[in-house]
């Protein structure tokens, strides 16, 4: 079937003078119906490619200023390219011309799985390939090159799943409930929510008093796509390059990372495709922190490898004045000799 372009044009004659909210309730509407009913908002043209979009349906409750950041919203998790320009704005899926994986993840009492990280492996030898997050309501629409995949689906609360699928919709997968366990204490399912580019993680009590610096802070959240070591002190976004580390809305080093006390996490904003303040990062994960106008802390941390005298330390101590921190960060490193 030829690929059949649309281009809404809307009559700016249909607009007032003043701009109105932009608030929506769509319930398993397709995203090309979406789209449609979104450009009745805006002047500017909104382009598309229609086959590219048929595997996409949005269930969302919108309430945005812009129309580009409600489509931005509709499209959430999914593969899917916003470009905006003075007069236009486009939509288009990533790698469009590959077969796709569909499917709804849900629970044992039928209820979605949301933002659970869908990592496809080639079968034969277990690399990875590419990946996606199930929606709102679990749904997953994810790109392949290869016409069948090893499928490792995981979530907080919920029991790992890896499964040989032919890439198609899949339908309805259904996952285990699992308690999980962190030195004796249950670590309760994370609270996310979702707010236009960014979705807001909220970590739980229990998962800030088992973390001890904003590493495993954040490898304790499992944010969707992310891979966390601890160890080594890096962050990746699995299969995707461009990745910004930020505390407070300011890009940092590993260092701050380290020294970032959990108790004082808020949130951390996750931005999978877009942040408007870094447009060319392709991912953007911000550590949102306490702001304190008075008082200090100081981190240490010591680390000495068996075979060889070394070291890895770290001193860390920040002062609090109004609204400035004072900080200051030593890591001395040595190696001697053989032991």
């Amino acid at each position: 079937m030829n690929r059949i372009i649309f281009t809404i044009i809307l009559c700016a004659a249909l607009f007032s003078a003043h701009a109105q909210k932009i608030v929506r309730n769509y319930h398993g509407t397709p995203l090309l119906e979406v789209l449609k009913d979104l450009s009745k908002t805006t002047e500017k043209r909104i382009t598309f490619i229609y086959n590219d979009l048929e595997d996409f349906s949005i269930t969302k409750r919108i309430k945005r200023d812009k129309v580009a950041d409600a489509i931005r919203e509709a499209v959430g998790f999914y593969p899917i390219r916003i470009v905006e320009s003075d007069s236009l704005i486009c939509v288009e899926c990533i790698n469009s011309d590959q077969s796709r994986l569909v499917g709804q993840l849900v629970d044992s009492k039928n209820k979605p799985v949301a933002y659970a990280n869908i990592q496809l492996l080639n079968p034969k030898a277990s690399t990875y390939i590419t990946g996606g997050v199930s929606n709102e309501v679990g749904r997953f629409v994810i790109p392949s090159p290869i016409k069948q995949v090893l499928a490792k689906i995981s979530c907080v609360g919920f029991k790992t799943i890896t499964s040989l699928y032919n890439v198609t919709d899949i339908g309805k997968v259904s996952m285990r409930e699992a308690g999980i366990m962190l030195q004796a204490v249950q670590v309760e399912q994370k609270e996310a929510v979702r707010d236009g580019d960014r979705v807001k993680f909220y970590p739980s009590k229990d998962l800030k008093n088992n973390a001890y610096n904003g590493y495993s802070a954040l490898s304790l959240m499992t944010l969707p796509g992310i891979d966390v070591d601890v160890v080594n002190k890096s962050i990746t976004k699995l299969g995707a390059p461009g990745l910004l580390i930020c505390l407070n809305g300011r890009p940092v080093e590993s260092d701050e990372i380290e020294t970032i006390n959990p108790k004082d996490i808020e949130h951390i904003d996750y931005y999978p495709y877009y942040n408007a303040d870094y447009p060319t990062a392709g991912t953007v994960i911000d550590f949102r922190v306490k702001r304190r106008d008075h008082g200090g802390q100081m981190y240490l941390h010591a680390g000495e490898d068996l075979n060889i005298v070394s070291g890895n330390d770290i001193a860390d101590w920040k002062i609090y004045s109004k609204n400035t921190e004072y900080p200051a960060v030593d890591r001395p490193s040595a190696t001697l000799c053989e032991r």
